[in-house]
């Protein structure tokens, strides 16, 4: 049944070559990869600030047009490589969290800085509440087609 193949594993390239008998545990990996690149960018705001986060949005969606185009025409010839543009992944959304708030936390004047980390904190929880809804629909779509 092709429905129940999720969408992230459309996207790899050789896959019965590249990892026996572990397909069904891809998923794990794409997720413990992100959330280790998450990890470490988070980490490092101590070492590296990035002042022109908006830079961050246009990479994260330069990568997701290029899983999209990985996805219809498997162009990218290891799993390896999807490996590391998950990874990279991690490290802009992480990136991107930390450097908001900590210039926040540094331009902000004190009387706004509460309510600004509020405001923040809020919208981002809505955009993942939203694109967590709408991902059900485009993965069920991809498996689809």
């Amino acid at each position: 049944m092709e429905s129940a193949i999720p969408a992230i594993q459309l996207a790899i390239p050789a896959l019965e070559s590249a990892i026996p008998a572990m397909e069904s545990a891809i998923p794990a990996l794409y997720q413990m990869e992100y959330q280790l690149g998450v990890f470490i960018s988070r980490s490092s705001v101590n070492f590296v600030q990035i002042k022109y986060i908006w830079v961050l949005s246009i990479l994260q969606f330069a990568n997701v047009a290029l899983m999209l185009l990985q996805i219809f025409f498997k162009f990218l010839p290891s799993i390896w490589m999807i490996f590391g543009l998950v990874f990279y992944e991690g490290l802009l959304g992480g990136a991107a969290y930390v450097n908001t708030f900590f210039r926040i936390s540094k331009e902000v004047k004190p009387e706004h800085r509460e309510f600004s980390m509020g405001v923040t904190s809020v919208a981002d929880t809505t955009g993942i509440a939203l694109s967590a809804f709408i991902s059900v629909r485009v993965h069920n779509y991809l498996c689809s087609i």
